[in-house]
């Protein structure tokens, strides 16, 4: 009983790094969805407004 215990703790913390570094990825790609939309807008912006 002592050993099942004691072998399935490993594999618990393995899930645990898993999903923070699936957590940090997300992250990364949020920044990178925002500075690629602000970076459009700031595109259609100065394409509008900015006299030719």
């Amino acid at each position: 009983m002592h050993c099942l215990s004691a072998q399935k703790r490993p594999q618990l913390k393995h899930k645990k790094q898993k999903l923070l570094v699936i957590e940090l990825n997300l992250l990364k790609l949020q920044e990178i969805i925002y500075l690629f939309v602000t970076s459009f807008a700031f595109l259609l912006f100065s394409d509008c407004y900015l006299p030719a």
